[in-house]
């Protein structure tokens, strides 16, 4: 009885075990069939019996499956309630079950893609990024289209929020591709994404017609989703507020109104929201005011959360008070900013678009009362939130996935670096002190060129810390196929084939955003990444007195220029007034040198070029006593401008270009960039003349004409030059980064309106893409052996103008693609003075002259040459300007030394020779 007593307990045992775990699938089934009847109270039931099954799980210590799906049921409900923070202990305890006994990927993918959307409903975005990475190794082909679309919906709503728009668009397209039924439920609610995406673009149009087609629908439908419901008329209301149709965004709101919605859902307070905003377009701020207050009482009332509709809503409160009480203005930009503050994940503050405006007018508030009190307090409080404001505007755009998208954040956010660039220069007026100026100035250049900034620090970065060779290797592999698709794209002759393309596209884009973010989960990188330095302005005028010479920098805002001057010792800043004859000199100046209308314009030019003289360089000529080198690092318009020609009195003696060697930079913290790169002695020049062959017509069927001085520039000037046939495309790509000097002598075409379209030509083939080398393809080329590249093609240093970032040029492109100077054209460059400016111009490189001085010298010679009299004007001369470092690309050295010791080395070899000769006879 004894032996066999144990074997009868762990018998017992185990039949007790047994009947806890089919009792707890009992439970979980009968919470689930509540949980499928869609009421609260019988959502009340189905959490009293899941709950039941996950405490018979852990008796029959058996946490499983059941007590995973039991606990996800669970949080499901919870999310159903609003109740997201429960929502996400109940995932949680979920997760607890996946690393032990849960292999299915399917299982993984459902609770990390579901804890993801919970973090986002709780506004903490760095959580949701972590959940969504979690989740996609986990995608495969066992997961259903439904849940991977909602997966990609998701993702794309996050991106959204942080505001990569262009991401989110691509994580769209891919949930969109996903989607069989086109007129479901989530079908609809991505559409709605992509719509408010637009919005958030700024396109409102597009976004108002999807929006109204999408209302209809939901009307339509017997059992609306009024969430949908009201997102959608948010939505298109705030589009029409947008574009300043108070009315019609009215009437969206009063019809919504009409309908009965139970007041605990999510979007009930970005709808009252959007009343208060109609009210205060149509100037009744008494309602306006009512209805953002009914807007915060819903959100404390229902969200006892930290969101995003708090600091939303007490912004546009301070907003409506701006002009007529800027103390209680002030005070909720102030509440704005606490509320904002209280959304952390992992320590840190979730950042977004939103910090940075809630700082912006929190500064700005303190602005306005020191304008009334004259209190420098005030504009010292101002100063710092501004500070603040800046650096979350840098971590913003850093965490954006493409260029375009930065580009758009970053002319967005330039208003901040005016505002913050004023309160600088204040606090320097009223204390004169030099710390203050330094940090006038350091704002200014934090405007300056932060994307290609981010680019070229980011390169090195990635080669220096603990990121895998093979993931850098597929971003650059990623990067290469969607500049291909994009080539593809442009050149589709069918909707079906652009469609298969667009696809392609869209895939790869979203492999791009899931490679960038699998570098920030190496701590190394992602510390250096998010890491700005400010600007040394010791070392900058170290380097000053080391390259002999001074620097100048510009900002224009609305109203003001600043000029701030660097050089050894010498930090000085000098402001002027803009009027409207600034403006009007400069668009002038760059209509005739980019229209070729000189002749018809002479007298005018003359003066806009006197005019612009007063405004850029006068104020600080004084300063620049002795002076022979300037380094220019423009703003807005001055970007297309050659300082070069500037003069008091339109004589050719009296140019700029006389008295200075003038070379021109992004930032000053690029300029310092570019001197420390120190290029391997590499100084065999690759010269390419594709349009120098005698092939007119085949040239002029593709719109380019022969360029007959080209072969003779490029023989005289190339170690190895190729010309026409020879001069392809696919040679430049396979010869590029052999070379330490690149001589490009063709076509360009450059865009201002769409950056990836600007291109360089070489020998026409069959198709565009074969022989166009494309912005986004230049981007991909690893040119980081390359010093030089010399563009001597039509407007390589134009293109868009983006406010901080400068021309978005293909000069600007090679720099992306590591060769730290270029020497570019700003508008359609003559044959025969591009010949002579160019060949001058590598005989002074030769003779061992420094980049910036050769170029000017090249420039002179031209000017002072008997040949070609009529051709003087700047708009023959003053289109090649040099960007980066002025180091020598060839170092002279005397052949004399050499000649004469080979000669002493033949006359001692003769003597020993004769010698011999004397020595053998005598024997």
């Amino acid at each position: 009885m004894r032996i066999i007593l144990p074997y009868l307990l762990l018998f017992f045992t185990f039949q007790g075990l047994a009947q806890k775990v089919d009792q707890a699938e009992k439970y979980y089934q009968l919470g689930n069939e509540y949980f499928d009847k869609f009421t609260s109270e019988d959502d009340s039931i189905a959490l009293e019996y899941l709950r039941k099954a996950t405490q018979l799980s852990v008796r029959a210590n058996q946490k499983g499956l059941i007590y995973y799906q039991a606990y996800f049921v669970m949080g499901v409900i919870e999310m159903a309630r609003y109740n997201y923070p429960e929502a996400l202990l109940k995932f949680h305890h979920a997760l607890t079950v996946k690393n032990d006994t849960l292999n299915d990927s399917v299982f993984v993918f459902r609770i990390y893609k579901t804890l993801a959307e919970t973090e986002w409903y709780l506004d903490k975005y760095d959580s949701a990024i972590y959940y969504y990475s979690k989740a996609q190794p986990y995608i495969s082909e066992n997961i259903e289209d439904i849940y991977l679309a909602k997966y990609y919906n998701g993702y794309g709503n996050l991106l959204n929020n942080i505001g990569d728009y262009h991401a989110a668009l691509a994580y769209f397209r891919k949930a969109e591709q996903l989607s069989n039924d086109l007129n479901s439920l989530n079908t609809l609610r991505l559409k709605n994404n992509i719509a408010h995406t637009l919005l958030k673009l700024n396109q409102f149009n597009p976004a108002i017609k999807i929006f109204t087609q999408l209302i209809n629908k939901t009307e339509s439908l017997k059992n609306k989703d009024w969430e949908l419901y009201i997102s959608l008329i948010t939505n298109v209301s705030y589009s029409y507020l947008n574009v300043h149709k108070y009315d019609s965004a009215l009437q969206y709101l009063h019809k919504a109104n009409s309908f009965t919605f139970s007041e605990n859902q999510r979007y009930l307070s970005r709808f009252y929201r959007m009343y208060a905003k109609a009210y205060q377009g149509i100037g009744n701020v008494q309602l306006a005011e009512t209805y953002f207050e009914k807007a915060i009482a819903i959100n404390q009332k229902y969200l006892d959360y930290p969101n995003q509709i708090l600091p939303i809503c007490y912004l546009e409160l301070g907003k409506l008070f701006w002009d007529s009480d800027p103390r209680k203005a002030l005070d909720y930009f102030e509440r704005a900013a606490f509320f904002q503050d209280q959304s952390v994940t992992n320590g840190r503050r979730n950042l977004s678009p939103l910090t940075v405006e809630v700082l912006q007018a929190k500064g700005k508030g303190f602005n306005k009362i020191y304008v009334e009190t004259q209190e420098v307090a005030e504009l010292e409080q101002a100063m710092d939130v501004y500070l603040q404001a800046v650096e979350v505007a840098d971590t913003v755009r850093k965490r954006l996935t493409f260029e375009k998208t930065k580009f758009f954040y970053s002319e967005n956010q330039y208003p901040v670096y005016q505002e913050a660039l004023y309160t600088a220069n204040l606090l320097f007026e009223h204390s004169g002190k030099q710390e203050d100026l330094i940090r006038a100035l350091q704002v200014s250049e934090k405007s300056k060129a932060a994307v290609l900034e981010e680019v070229v620090e980011s390169s090195k970065v990635k080669y220096f810390t603990d990121i895998p060779q093979e993931l850098i290797e597929k971003e650059r592999y990623v990067k290469y196929q969607i500049a291909s698709l994009t080539n593809r794209l442009e050149a589709a002759t069918t909707k079906e084939a652009y469609n298969a393309i667009e696809k392609k596209l869209r895939a790869k884009e979203v492999a791009l955003n899931e490679v960038i973010s699998g570098f920030e989960k190496y701590p190394q990188y992602y510390n250096l990444k998010y890491y700005r330095k400010d600007l040394d302005v010791a070392e900058i005028q170290a380097l000053a007195k080391e390259h002999n010479t001074a620097l100048l920098e510009y900002f224009i805002s609305e109203d003001q220029l600043y000029i701030f001057l660097v050089k050894e010792n010498v930090l000085k800043l000098c402001t002027q007034v803009i009027t409207p004859e600034f403006h009007q000199a400069t668009q002038l100046i760059k209509k005739v040198l980019q229209t070729d209308r000189y002749q018809d314009s002479e007298k005018a030019f003359q003066k806009a070029i006197e005019t612009v003289y007063r405004y850029v360089y006068q104020p600080c000529a004084a300063y620049l006593e002795g002076e022979t080198r300037l380094t220019i690092v423009p703003d807005g318009d001055l970007n297309y401008i050659p300082f070069e020609i500037l003069t008091e009195d339109h004589r050719q003696e009296t140019f700029l270009l006389r008295k200075y060697a003038i070379s021109y930079a992004y930032s000053l913290k690029l300029w310092m960039e570019s001197l420390k790169q120190q290029k391997k002695n590499n100084s065999q020049v690759l010269a390419f003349a594709p349009f120098a062959g005698e092939h007119e017509s085949t040239f002029r069927d593709d719109g380019f004409m022969p360029l007959k001085s080209s072969a003779q520039e490029v023989a005289e000037i190339g170690s190895m030059f190729l010309t026409g046939e020879a001069a392809t495309k696919q040679e430049f790509v396979n010869q590029a980064n052999r070379y330490g000097v690149i001589h490009l002598a063709t076509h360009a075409q450059a865009s201002d309106k769409s950056p990836e379209k600007s291109f360089i030509a070489f020998y026409p083939q069959d198709t565009s893409y074969h022989y166009k080398l494309y912005t986004h393809e230049l981007y991909n080329l690893n040119l980081a052996q390359v010093d030089l590249v010399v563009l001597s093609a039509c407007e390589t240093g134009t293109g868009l103008l983006k406010k901080g970032e400068g021309v978005i040029s293909l000069a600007r492109a090679f720099m992306y693609a590591g060769c730290p100077n270029v020497v570019m054209t700003l508008w359609k460059a003559d044959d025969v003075a591009s010949f002579e400016i160019s060949v001058n111009f590598y005989k002074h490189l030769k003779e061992g002259l420094p980049k910036d001085i050769a170029l000017q010298q090249a420039k002179i010679d031209y000017l002072e040459s008997d040949r070609y009299a009529m051709y003087k004007t700047p708009n023959y001369w003053a289109n090649f300007i040099l960007i980066g470092n002025p180091h020598p690309v060839f170092h002279s050295v005397s052949v004399a030394p050499y000649y004469v010791l080979l000669v002493l080395t033949g006359v001692m070899g003769m003597l020993i020779w004769v010698r011999k000769r004397v020595k053998s006879t005598r024997k």
